[in-house]
């Protein structure tokens, strides 16, 4: 019987807690043990959390990463299986950690990750986001896939995520220093390596952002950065088709479950992130302090930054 660590960074995560506790509760298979990393939150997620029974570790707020603070909470946790979970996914049914961590027990797989679903308010467009990356389908991923898919083949959200410990020691675990985007270099190296990844859509989460177009520049700015920062597969695989195609369907599914307005904002939330994406890529060509301007995570470039 594998022991499940569930690892969540957290900043001021109050408000979604005692849902996630609920949630937690109801699972057929619960953790064995829940790592929060907390960013010096200023509510009291902490303190909550801790009259959980959760164990908590905190660091300064200038000190997380995304990859660097979910190595850290791998370091804490004592579980042959490492889940992660952000604070603001809410597990939609009793199955979804039994189902998520399955794959990766059995040894099909070297890491899954769950099916994400729109939150009740959530906008056409993230609808269709959630619908378009997160199927009703199941697979698994492996090195061969990457011709074929391009970019698509190294798809995997640490919204919700599970990976077997020894693997993700063996592969160095998640990129640190890395300002967006750790799961999908995870996923890249453990193609690369010649494990596999699956997609498991009978582990559910409730999770959607509607963000405003200021938000998905900045986002996709970090995303172009990260691509330009990668390594190895990640930095081989195409992207532009996977682009075209997602654009073309959120237009189409607009189209009919929308309005106008819901379709031009389509277009024009698919210029704002090829235009960000792509001066992302090129950010090594900008001043440091346009990049910090550009950037949503603007602290990345406080610490010495390239």
């Amino acid at each position: 019987m594998h022991k499940v660590s569930l690892i969540i960074p957290t900043l001021n995560a109050g408000p979604h807690l005692p849902a996630l506790r609920e949630a937690l509760d109801a699972q057929r298979r619960r953790p064995d043990e829940v790592v929060v990393v907390d960013s010096s939150s200023t509510d009291d997620t902490a303190a909550t959390c801790r009259s959980y029974g959760w164990r908590v570790h905190e660091i300064r707020r200038e000190e997380f990463d995304h990859g660097g603070t979910r190595n850290l909470g791998a370091s804490l946790a004592a579980g042959s299986i490492l889940v992660y979970l952000t604070q603001d996914a809410l597990p939609a049914d009793e199955q979804w950690l039994e189902a998520l961590v399955a794959p990766v027990a059995a040894g099909a797989s070297a890491a899954s990750f769950s099916r994400q679903l729109p939150r009740p308010d959530a906008t056409v467009l993230e609808r269709y986001a959630r619908l378009h990356n997160y199927p009703d389908a199941s697979h698994v991923r492996t090195l061969a896939d990457a011709d074929r898919l391009g970019v698509r083949a190294t798809f995997f959200s640490n919204v919700s995520s599970a990976t077997d410990r020894r693997v993700f020691e063996s592969v160095g675990g998640f990129p640190t220093r890395t300002i967006i985007n750790e799961d999908g270099q995870y996923a890249a190296k453990l193609l690369a390596a010649g494990h596999k990844v699956a997609y498991v859509a009978e582990s559910r989460v409730v999770h959607s952002h509607d963000y405003p177009l200021s938000l998905q520049f900045r986002r996709y700015f970090d995303i172009g950065v990260s691509h330009a920062q990668a390594e190895g597969l990640l930095r081989r695989v195409g992207t532009t088709s996977a682009g075209l195609s997602f654009v073309r369907g959120q237009l189409s599914y607009a189209l009919a479950e929308g309005s106008a307005a819901d379709a031009l904002r389509v277009l024009v939330e698919a210029a704002t992130k090829f235009t960000a994406f792509h001066l992302g890529r090129r950010h090594e060509l900008l001043p440091l302090p346009l990049r910090r301007r550009l950037s949503w995570r603007r602290a990345y470039w406080s610490r010495d930054a390239g």
